[in-house]
């Protein structure tokens, strides 16, 4: 898998304004419906509206750093985040994994299934402060 070398901070490029728009009508406060049968879910994928079909969660490991937070995220190598401070950090993680994904889609990959949250061995020599998910919108 290719993917989009991607090291990302507060004056990096951030996803592209289709996925940021779609990430902002997912989160505007709509609840993710429940359906009783698979078609009813993939029918409401397929028309747009946020469900768990086109939302997944990726762990994320968060280290401290010489100055500030790192990111990484075991399921995809080479995909990580800054941040100054811990919130930020976090928010750039969120930008780098939506810009990442958008990459690997665009070269033709199929994406991993989010691996467990404590899966990873810990490294001994990493700060290691949190593991958290990140939330993923797909494109629809």
């Amino acid at each position: 898998m290719k993917g989009k070398a991607m090291n990302i901070g507060p004056a990096d490029r951030v996803p592209n304004a289709a996925t940021r728009q779609a990430m902002a009508e997912a989160r505007a406060g709509q609840p993710l419906k429940q359906f009783t049968t698979a078609a009813d879910c993939l029918a409401a994928a397929e028309a747009g509206e946020p469900t768990a079909a086109n939302t997944r969660a990726y762990p994320a490991i968060v280290e401290r750093a010489e100055t500030g937070f790192g990111v990484c995220f075991p399921d995809f190598p080479g995909c990580v985040a800054k941040g100054d401070t811990l919130d930020l950090a976090l928010l750039n993680a969120e930008a780098a994994l939506a810009y990442h994904v958008e990459g690997l889609l665009e070269d033709g990959a199929t994406l991993p299934e989010p691996s467990a949250l404590h899966a990873a061995p810990r490294d001994p020599e990493m700060q290691e402060v949190l593991r958290t998910l990140i939330h993923l919108d797909l494109p629809r």
